[in-house]
């Protein structure tokens, strides 16, 4: 005897949980000879602020499969992807019913329903401003012995609460829009409905929610009555994971644009985040005034004297470049804003230097040219052939450590014999240091960008100076060539080669970095 199996679909509730908890518990129970029927309450969240998905329940068709224990038909009979219609309080099948037998099967679910897919192992996921919640339901046996089941679900996505406030300087109060987006983040992906399995199927993408005028409160505002503070849950596909962690640099890490009136502020989070599916992460944007400055160059972004990012244009003190082609490590690196501009001589003699290693050209010639425009090139001699040279001096990024060896050599930061260390005393006992020559070919190769944001922040109230010096083209690195010679780099054209350093026409001061913690 054949049974008509029926499934009801019991409350669901949202409950509090840390970012790497379950969020929901959704129970599906089956009973023989009764329709199938659906029931659902809108997800809740702590101190009983409803969730912007699912607040009415499941609309439209929902998706149930059932396979055989081989992975095949049941019976002889292709349940694939059989789509349940809402009527009423009610989902009804709107092919042939789901009958069982003794014989055993596997049933599936998710929602909402695609009519177009034929392998419930490969379902399309799709983050857009529709911000569709996708359910799916872990596989559960069933047979006419086993006629009672229960289904649990789980979101699909990942969800980010988004609380803003804005400062009382702020005039733009109607929200229309928040982007997220960031090394990682997808808007497309895979999920295969018989294991929860979510693979992403692109990466680096911005996902925008559009909202109608909302007013944004302020954040005094929100001090005197929390019940005021404006929340907004943002749906996401789950990172890209490499063993187990986000894969690619800066994963995680995601920025936060809001759009209010025709204002678009844009906020960086400061710690990397993995988005998990079927969890919950919470961020505040309290912080937007109508000082906020961020840089309008992808891989620049503007700091404090703290080393983090920076909105307020008067407190910024550096430049952090972002590179993974060439710098190494964390592949960060931040230059000062500001220097002493009057000419300063590096060193008093021409002894060998201590404890900093000697890069020399591979022909014993002083110079080399190099392009460093942002694209990889064999480095060049120019037509006379007196110009070859290694890689080698370029690949020193080490300048940290040569700086410390100046300042030993110098007998710390007020002796004589190198002036330079001297003259930028305050600057270096605070984390500064002179860049080797691979992280000051860092700073040619995005020497206009560079200069463009500096003339932005001037423009706009800020304390800075150009990054290359009126009267200067070239700028010294900390990278040494034996006796009393350094590497430079001419930023009117890009040749690195070496100079004295007591040599009195080269004097300057040079452009100071720092490391990212």
């Amino acid at each position: 005897m054949k049974n008509i199996i029926y499934i009801l679909l019991s409350t669901v509730l949202l409950i509090a949980c840390s970012n790497d908890k379950e969020l929901v518990q959704d129970n599906f129970y089956a009973s023989e000879d009764s329709p199938l029927t659906f029931t659902m309450q809108a997800p809740s969240i702590i101190e009983g602020e409803e969730m912007n998905f699912n607040k009415e329940g499941l609309k439209g068709y929902f998706g149930l499969s059932l396979q055989g224990k081989d992975g095949g038909y049941y019976d002889g009979k292709d349940y694939n992807n059989m789509p349940y219609q809402r009527n009423g309080d009610e989902w009804i099948s709107t092919d042939e019913e789901l009958m069982i037998s003794n014989s055993e099967g596997h049933l599936f679910a998710y929602y909402p329903y695609n009519e177009t897919i034929s392998n419930i192992k490969q379902l399309p996921i799709v983050v857009d401003d529709s911000q569709i919640d996708y359910l799916y339901a872990a596989p559960i046996v069933v047979s006419s012995v086993n006629s009672r089941v229960s289904l649990s679900f789980h979101h699909v996505l990942a969800i980010l609460e988004v609380e803003i406030a804005r400062n009382t300087n702020v005039t733009d109060s109607k929200l229309k829009s928040i982007s997220i987006s960031g090394s990682g983040v997808g808007t497309t992906s895979v999920l295969d409905v018989t294991t929860g399995i979510v693979t992403p199927t692109n990466s680096d993408q911005e996902v925008v929610v559009t909202y109608n005028d909302e007013y944004v409160p302020t954040v005094d505002e929100v001090e005197a009555d929390n019940t005021k503070a404006l929340k907004k849950y943002i749906l996401l596909v789950p990172n890209q994971l490499e063993n187990g962690e986000p894969s690619g640099l800066d994963a995680g890490k995601i920025s936060i644009k809001v759009k209010m009136n025709d204002t678009t502020y844009k906020l960086d989070t400061k710690r990397t985040v993995t988005f998990k599916q079927n969890a919950l992460y919470k961020c505040k944007v309290t912080g937007i005034t109508e000082d906020t400055f961020i840089s309008e160059t992808e891989n620049l972004t503007f700091v404090n004297d703290k080393g983090k990012q920076e909105y307020n244009v008067k407190n910024i003190t550096g430049i952090m470049i972002t590179d993974k082609e060439y710098l190494p490590g964390n592949h960060k690196m931040i230059v000062r804003t500001t220097f002493n501009s009057d000419p300063v001589k590096w060193r008093t003699t021409n002894d060998p230097f201590v404890d900093i290693p000697y890069f020399s050209t591979s022909d014993g010639s002083n110079s080399y040219v190099v392009i460093f425009d942002g694209t990889s090139t064999d480095f060049p001699h120019i037509s006379d052939g007196s110009w070859l040279g290694s890689k080698g001096a370029l690949n020193d990024f080490d300048g940290k450590s040569n700086t410390a060896a100046m300042i030993k050599a110098n007998g710390g930061y007020e002796g004589d014999e190198y002036p330079i260390i001297k003259a930028n005393a305050a600057a270096l006992k605070e984390g500064w240091y002179i860049p080797s020559l691979g992280q000051l070919a860092v700073i040619y190769k995005y020497r206009n960008q560079l200069n463009a944001e500096l003339h932005r922040i001037k423009a706009a109230g800020g304390d800075v100076n150009d990054v290359i010096s009126e009267g200067y083209a070239l700028n010294w690195s900390s990278t040494t060539n034996g006796g009393g010679s350094a590497w430079v780099v001419y930023f009117d054209c890009g040749i690195c080669g070496t100079r004295m350093q007591i040599d009195e026409s080269w004097t300057r001061n040079p452009n100071l970095v720092r490391d990212v913690e």
